[in-house]
């Protein structure tokens, strides 16, 4: 009975904890966007675990860009956090998909993945890391589709 009792109380800490980690992954997440939105790069620096702060052009890209990438915050809206394990170290991350608004039927996916990445060790409260993977300068450099055609 003592052992139930222990693994009860041991499960729901677990839980408890995972919660507020995920939490606090997101709030990082949404000061990240909104430093970017609002054209902070102090407060985009220090979302970093680096005082120096991310790639300033992946900055310049989501800034110019933040209307296709985030429409009416709808990014924002459903966050999900998920586990990972890299190069022996148990991380947590964001993924993000990019949609590519303009594209020929046919065309190959044209998509960005955008990936936060949190590391227990540096705080949830700053990314690890930052990867867009895709051909940015092609997925940015869009035409609108001429319907007249």
């Amino acid at each position: 009975m003592l052992i139930v009792v222990i693994s009860i109380l041991t499960i729901t800490g677990c839980n408890n904890s995972k919660n507020k980690e995920n939490e606090q992954i997101k709030k990082t997440t949404i000061a990240y966007f909104n430093a970017i939105k609002n054209n902070d790069t102090l407060s985009y620096k220090k979302e970093y675990r680096l005082n120096d702060g991310g790639d300033m052009y992946e900055f310049n890209f989501i800034k110019r860009n933040y209307e296709k990438i985030n429409p009416h915050n709808i990014l924002l809206k459903n966050i999900k956090v998920k586990d990972t394990f890299n190069a022996g170290v148990n991380k947590k991350y964001v993924m993000f998909i990019l949609k590519k608004p303009h594209y020929e039927p046919y065309e190959t996916n044209g998509d960005l993945r955008m990936y936060l990445m949190f590391w227990k060790n540096t705080g949830y409260d700053k990314i690890d890391q930052v990867f867009i993977l895709g051909n940015m300068p092609k997925w940015e450099d869009q035409k609108p589709i001429d319907l007249s055609k």
